[in-house]
């Protein structure tokens, strides 16, 4: 969500008309989503990425994950802690099960010829 511009023609050269507001990415086209979120962020609520998760789910996103970590506050990860190991594992876990997918499609999608017939 960081590259969102909230709809600013100011912060969108090249693409002013585009729909930038995070509504526009819950779509049943959207990419894979893994939503974090501290609990006790001061900054944005939690109930709104809890609500951005929903809205990809209702839209038919085929895969997103949420997770809220208990006492994190915003930019959590920003130190080297065992929680922002652990979430960085977590993202690392996450982005190999859809790198696995997509690649398994592609082999499922390469089809062998058979040998010509003599």
């Amino acid at each position: 969500m960081a590259a969102l511009s909230a709809n600013d023609p100011a912060l969108q050269p090249g693409f002013e008309s585009a729909d930038t507001a995070v509504q526009a990415a819950a779509h049943s086209e959207a990419p894979p989503f893994f939503v974090l979120h501290g609990e006790k962020d001061p900054m944005v609520p939690s109930a709104q990425s809890r609500a951005f998760s929903a809205a990809l789910r209702d839209a038919g996103a085929a895969t997103v994950s949420y997770a809220e970590l208990p006492n994190a506050h915003h930019a959590f990860d920003l130190a080297a802690t065992v929680r922002s190991r652990m979430v960085a594992e977590a993202v690392s876990d996450f982005l190999g099960v859809i790198y696995g997918r997509r690649m398994g499609a592609r082999k499922g999608s390469l089809a062998l010829s058979s040998p010509p017939a003599s």
